[in-house]
């Protein structure tokens, strides 16, 4: 009978977890929406795991003598005090055995599923009570329901599940429609850019929209830009990977005062000058934007920043600078893969939390290699990103940004009839780049917009420069 049986539980397993975590608070967030306190077969390790999630959520380390403050340090667990079980949790966490993230969450699942092994025994074991012992007045087909019905609500209820009534969906549209319509809410994020607008409608919740360009053709500052924008009124996190963010900040003070960011970083200001700059930090404090420039993060880390800061502060925008520094803790599948599936993950991300994330990624750095001095300049397309296919799959919205030019300036002619055709090409695209959608799920799939776009600034702007505007 499975009364004689023990319950199906690791608690080594729990204390390996825990005493991952307790070395390395940030595994936190690469476990903490696979396993919950109710998950563990242990008590003290489920009010264990709850207090250091409490804790690294609100920035506090959580490690043994930080955690001992909450916790009672005369408890017995199996015989030996708090103090020495949280060490003992710490001294036990595995080493050398991979990648800590794949181990961490493999440590979850497990713990997780044996949980969910231990409650439909419970389940079971009701109902199967209930069969031997239910009065004549219960039918076989009741208990039956009732067993199904429990059983269902043990792994999800139909909307956990993602399944919607169609009615229910539409509610919520009319709803926002209409509260956007009164003016309590504006449906949709805008971009502050009004080709941006026109191509890809506003930024919805739950939507991955991708900006792809060559690399130095704009598309951190496209996207920073946008932040700025959105970050006047609403909370914006901007993951910057591939730069740090004083790099970040010294570009916008430079963007702001028109000092370059080279006499910047030298200090080689006027006291006018230097002023000016503080000005711009006066200013910019009322700006809503968080700047997060950890290095090679995975999503899990990505996601769990985003909602500490969503519950501290509300949050808006995402933003992400760039995919393919997004690291994937299972170092085993290619880059191909790994970044397809990071793709579906951020995905899941833009669901979970609620709002759009906006994706750099970069074009093959074969793109314009092959051109030759001089010549026209073809527009790039899906087929010159990295990994185009899985990009264009995965994402609601795909743009690329195309600065003819940038790629025209790397290619100047020595020859004296090249160059006069060369120049010629210059005049009539500086000061200009392109928007090209090349995917949006809810509308027109296809498009593109000119724009202005001020290098001394690094800003876009619909408003073409007049010494070079389109006839």
């Amino acid at each position: 009978m499975a009364e004689d049986r023990a319950l199906p539980q690791n608690t080594e397993a729990e204390r390996s977890l825990l005493g991952m975590v307790m070395e390395r608070n940030d595994l936190l967030f690469e476990v903490v929406h696979i396993v919950a306190k109710s998950d563990f077969y242990e008590p003290a390790n489920g009010e264990i795991y709850t207090l250091m999630r409490d804790m690294i959520e609100t920035s506090r380390e959580a490690k043994p003598i930080t955690l001992l403050h909450d916790l009672s340090q005369n408890a017995d667990i199996g015989g030996i005090t708090t103090s020495e079980y949280l060490n003992r949790m710490l001294n036990e966490a595995p080493a050398g055995l991979g990648d800590p993230v794949y181990v961490a969450r493999t440590l979850a699942r497990t713990v997780r599923d044996l949980a969910m092994r231990r409650r439909f025994i419970a389940i079971t074991t009701s109902h199967l009570d209930e069969a031997y012992s239910a009065p004549a007045t219960i039918s076989a087909a009741d208990i039956e329901a009732r067993y199904s019905a429990e059983i269902s609500g043990l792994f999800t209820t139909v909307k956990e599940a993602g399944m919607v009534p169609i009615g229910d969906l539409e509610d919520g549209v009319v709803n926002e429609v209409q509260a956007s319509l009164r003016g309590d809410t504006r449906r949709g994020l805008s971009s502050g850019l009004r080709a941006f607008d026109e191509l890809n409608g506003a930024l919805l919740p739950g939507r991955l929209i991708s900006i792809a360009g060559a690399s130095g053709s704009g598309k951190t500052a496209l996207a920073w830009q946008i932040a700025r924008y959105v970050g006047q009124e609403q909370t914006v996190l901007f993951n910057s990977i591939e730069m740090d963010g004083s790099e970040l900040a010294t570009r916008e003070m430079s963007a702001e005062t028109g000092i370059s960011s080279e006499r910047i970083d030298r200090a080689d200001l006027s006291n006018d000058e230097f002023y000016a700059l503080d000005g711009t930090v006066k200013k910019h404090r009322s700006l809503k934007l968080y700047v997060d420039s950890s290095k090679t993060p995975t999503v899990g880390t990505i996601r769990g920043r985003a909602m500490r800061l969503k519950r501290l502060k509300g949050l808006s925008l995402l933003v992400i600078d760039h995919l393919r520094y997004i690291k994937h803790p299972d170092r085993r599948l290619d880059i191909f893969e790994a970044m397809h599936d990071n793709l579906q993950l951020l995905n899941a991300v833009a669901d979970d939390l609620g709002i759009p994330i906006l994706l750099i990624c970069q074009l093959k750095a074969s793109y314009g290699a092959d051109l030759k001095v001089g010549a026209s300049i073809r527009e790039p397309n899906v087929g010159d990103i990295f990994n185009g296919a899985v990009v264009e799959q995965e994402s609601d919205n795909l743009n690329i940004l195309h600065r003819e030019e940038y790629m025209l300036a790397r290619r100047k002619p020595t020859e004296q009839a090249a160059l006069l055709e060369w120049d010629n090409r210059m005049h009539s695209v500086r000061g200009k780049a392109k928007l090209l959608l090349n995917k949006r799920r809810s509308g027109p799939g296809f498009g593109e917009r000119t724009v202005g776009f001020h290098a001394s600034s690094q800003r876009f702007s619909d408003e073409i420069p007049s010494a070079f505007a389109l006839a």
